[in-house]
């Protein structure tokens, strides 16, 4: 079974079933996102039982939590907090049959969290004019933008040859939990299954590391007291998984380009240190044949551009108008100067490694 990243529509109505009362007449006290995300946001809400910290996380996951999560605020949290804060929940319900979540609260706004692919935290006003978007969306059939009236994604009418899961308008993990294999059977088993969460009985099951459901999936369910307990302990770790993952590929790309830039400044050294001893030896070859480069010069000593000479297999570059000894020494201090460059190209490595 593939691992599940969001929750699907049976998800979001078994959390409503459970959660509605829990969230309703609480006051949004604070909003944060979460450390290091851009796309987790936390309400911090008073409640007549105590503060409770809601999760929503656009296109994914919607929830209470128990867990201690590190704050951070940007400027999508304080737009928030001029429209929300300090105002109570009326009000919750999803919208259609979809995995969109409305939250009305007593300042005539309307908090919409869509749990689809590609989902946004939006905040309308009382005639439904998106006030706040987590991001600008253009679609085929709708546009969510700041100032545009907010409607729900169109009913799908594609005629092609459907799968089970669209036929059903269920996902594939409740399908397979139900054992269902045909349309017509399954139309009914689906049916059954959403009065039975409609009418609060529901079965909170997570099976580690591949889902949470809110009917018993397998012999492998952990079950728990609440739904919204297994829905924050499931996506808790996926969230502490995912942050893992991102970290080892981060320092994995980090380590790549390391290791690439280490193999660079071997290759210079290597070259450096190649050059500067070619340098060298042709330096050695000019002060080791004195007689016949001063043969060369004297012949050629009205010459105003250089000559070129072969000795010992080395093609070298000779200034007539200069000695051997200034000949060789220019050889000489290029090969320094390389020899220094590779020096502190090695200096450059250690610190690399280190």
């Amino acid at each position: 079974m593939q691992r599940k990243v969001s929750m699907n529509y049976f998800d979001l109505l078994a959390w409503h079933i459970e959660n509605s009362q829990n969230i309703e007449n609480c006051r949004i006290d604070n909003i944060y996102i979460t450390k290091g995300s851009n796309n987790i946001f936390l309400f911090h809400l008073h409640c007549k039982d105590g503060d409770r910290d809601l999760i929503i996380e656009p296109g994914r996951r919607i929830h209470f939590t128990k867990f201690t999560i590190d704050r951070d605020t940007n400027g999508q949290v304080s737009f928030l907090r001029t429209l929300l804060r300090e105002s109570f929940i009326r009000s919750t319900e999803i919208l259609g049959h979809e995995r969109i979540y409305s939250i009305k609260t007593s300042n005539e706004k309307n908090i919409i969290v869509e749990l689809l692919p590609r989902g946004v935290l939006i905040v309308t006003d009382d005639k439904n004019q998106i006030l706040f978007t987590t991001e600008r969306k253009e679609f085929k059939d709708r546009e969510i933008k700041q100032g545009s009236i907010y409607s729900l994604p169109p009913i799908s009418t594609s005629k092609r040859k459907a799968s089970l899961p669209s036929l059903l308008s269920a996902p594939q993990e409740i399908i397979d939990a139900l054992n269902i294999t045909d349309v017509e059977n399954g139309k009914i088993i689906i049916s059954e299954l959403e009065e039975k969460i409609k009418n609060g009985i529901i079965e909170p099951c997570l099976i580690e590391k591949t889902t949470v459901l809110p009917i018993k999936a397998s012999n492998n369910c952990i079950e728990f007291r609440s739904f919204n307990d297994a829905l924050d302990r499931y996506f808790t770790e996926l969230e502490k998984e995912q942050i893992v993952n991102e970290s080892s590929k981060k320092l994995n790309d980090e380590k790549g380009r390391l290791i690439s830039t280490i193999n660079e400044v071997n290759q210079k050294i290597s070259v450096y240190k190649e050059n500067a001893e070619r340098l060298r030896k042709i330096g050695k070859l000019i002060m080791g044949n004195y007689p016949l480069i001063e043969e060369i010069r004297n012949t050629n000593i009205n010459s105003k551009n250089t000559i070129i000479i072969k000795l010992d297999g080395e093609e070298i570059e000779l200034d007539p108008r200069l000695s051997p000894t200034k000949n060789a020494s220019i050889y000489f201090d290029r090969a320094k100067e390389l020899e220094a460059k590779a020096k502190k190209a090695e200096e450059i490595l250690i610190n690399l490694q280190n």
